[in-house]
């Protein structure tokens, strides 16, 4: 038996600062087409926090019907964020495609305070009898989110806001794990593998500040810059047109809210071939289900009413799109309930085939290649996200997409070689077809009322095509290491080594600027550039 005990503190502060040379009066200026920025960071913010674990976990190994190795444990966290935010102006000004468009308006500045604290139980086996090895195990996990005492002055578009401790969100899930490893011919060279467990989501501080509505959020609210000095003043907004704030306020959880899970189902085959190499492939499907998305239930799906704009570029030209509008009495209607939502389940199938040859005869290798893909619901971030509302149908027009950074295709190679006089050559290859993007539009007043529309909102981000329809560029790149060590005696060495990373000098650009206008699919962001790196490692 052996009995294990861990006890930690981590405790520090993060700080995001306007750069010195920042005028005291300089307002962020934003022009999302174009794709740029001017004049000051996105805010000064100071983030204390906190994490404090103990585990405690018993092992104890028996022979009983087989060989078994028994694992029971207990595990306490206690999680602390403070976020103390403010921004210059409390707004900034943006544009879209170089005329103005709308002030997004800040409730800053605030400071919020969170602390979760999660509970976690397990018991496993893993039990080898014959030529059979099961892994067998379960789990159940508290999470206990609450909100301290805390309270914020006014701001210069939001009132002041003040809350007593508050205890937001309590959950507890059970999970088990469910896996075999069989010796199919005894030799110990040839296994069979498949598992069946259920995961509980990862969780952190987020299900605390979700609902904090001392949690910083912004408004838009509709601007044409009247005078044209490119300043916002107060009179140069109608209220009334104002978008709800985003953030915590006017936030909260569903009662009875779960926990969210996956469930993963493998199997596959390895199998140990002559000359110290070893294959396999395995099959992988997955799912997400639960996923904690959230609908301003105080503007319902019917306060939405569909008109059709013409688009003048996209993914395949000049096209047209359905626009919702929303109804101008419910611009500031606000009452966000995070739930579990269908919409964003997800299900991933992929097949993953692996080659592995050890080091023998001055030489070893790894190639991998998975083929597969990653579907679910999609919103107008580009990908999958639960800080949308799924009540607007402008988020919510494709139900089904690639979410996240999904390559149906990829192959990685590595390995290693001894030349003579001892030098080492090591490279790799990576290739793998592009990242998914979408290509999007914004919808302003003046483009709206061209349809015949007067648009409620100030702009309206549409998409044009569904993730996956659209794909990056593919991916290859290549990079080598020669290295060479020199021993002195005494377990001392120095080895110098050389470095060439991206040696075919590959410019595959991996960013565009999907939002159609003057800039649309110039490229943001390229493979980086042929390096030559010359260094050593010194051992003692």
């Amino acid at each position: 038996m052996v009995y294990e005990s861990n006890f930690s503190v981590m405790d520090g502060q993060t700080n995001y600062l306007y750069q010195p040379d920042t005028a005291a009066d300089a307002i962020r200026k934003v022009d999302a087409t174009r794709g740029e920025v001017y004049f000051a960071a996105t805010r000064e913010e100071h983030q204390p926090n906190s994490r404090t674990q103990f585990d405690n976990i018993f092992s104890y190994s028996a022979s009983a019907k087989g060989e078994h190795l028994f694992k029971l444990g207990v595990q306490w966290a206690r999680l602390y964020y403070e976020s103390q935010y403010s921004v210059r102006g409390d707004h900034y000004v943006e544009y879209r495609d170089g005329v103005p468009l709308q002030v997004r308006q800040f409730n800053t500045p605030n400071t919020s305070k969170n602390v979760a604290q999660v509970l976690g139980f397990f018991f496993q086996d893993s039990w080898s009898v014959n030529r059979l090895t099961l892994n067998l195990g379960t789990r159940w996990d508290r999470y206990v989110g609450t909100l301290p005492a805390q309270s914020s002055p006014d701001g210069r578009f939001a009132p002041g806001v003040s809350i007593p401790e508050t205890e937001v969100i309590n959950q507890n899930i059970g999970v088990w794990r469910l896996g075999a490893a069989y010796d199919l011919t005894g030799s110990g060279r040839t296994a069979l593998k498949a598992s069946y467990s259920r995961y509980a989501l990862q969780v952190g501080i987020d299900r605390v500040t979700s609902v904090n509505p001392l949690s910083t959020g912004s408004r838009t609210c509709p601007w044409s810059d009247p005078n044209g000095d490119g300043i916002f003043q107060t009179s140069e907004v109608n209220v009334a047109q104002c978008s709800a704030f985003s953030g915590g306020v006017g936030f909260r959880y569903a009662d009875g809210i779960s926990w969210p899970y996956s469930d993963e189902i493998t199997a596959g085959v390895e199998t140990q071939m002559p000359g110290a190499v070893r294959v396999g492939a395995m099959f992988y499907y997955r799912t997400n289900r639960d996923q904690v998305g959230q609908r301003n239930v105080a503007v319902p799906t019917s306060a939405y009413t569909p008109f059709t704009i013409s688009v003048p570029n996209g993914p395949n030209g000049a096209t047209t799109a359905t626009v919702y509008n929303l109804s101008p009495a419910f611009t500031s209607a606000n009452d966000t309930v995070r739930n579990n939502d269908s919409f964003l389940n997800t299900d991933y199938k992929g097949i993953e085939f692996t080659a592995t040859k050890r080091f023998s005869r001055a030489w070893q290798m790894q190639a991998g290649l998975t083929i597969g893909n990653n579907r679910g619901g999609i919103n107008a971030t580009g990908g999958q996200s639960g800080t949308a509302d799924l009540n607007d149908p402008n988020l919510t027009q494709y139900t089904d997409g690639i979410v996240g950074n999904d390559s149906t295709v990829a192959f990685r190679l590595s390995g290693s070689y001894r030349l003579p006089y001892e030098i080492s050559l090591a490279g790799s290859m990576v290739a793998n077809n592009g990242y998914p993007y979408v290509s999007t539009y914004a919808v302003s007043r003046n483009l709206a009322s061209q349809a015949g529309v007067a648009l409620t909102r100030s702009s309206q981000t549409v998409f044009l095509s569904e993730r996956g329809d659209e794909r990056l560029p593919n991916v290859t790149m290549f990079d080598i290491r020669l290295s060479r060590a020199f021993n002195f005696g005494g377990g001392r060495s120095i080895t110098p080594q050389l470095d060439l990373f991206n040696i075919t000098n590959s410019d595959v650009v991996t960013s565009y600027n999907s939002a159609v206008g003057s800039s649309y699919l110039f490229p943001q962001e390229i493979l980086a550039p042929r390096i030559i790196r010359v260094g050593f490692s010194l051992n003692f």
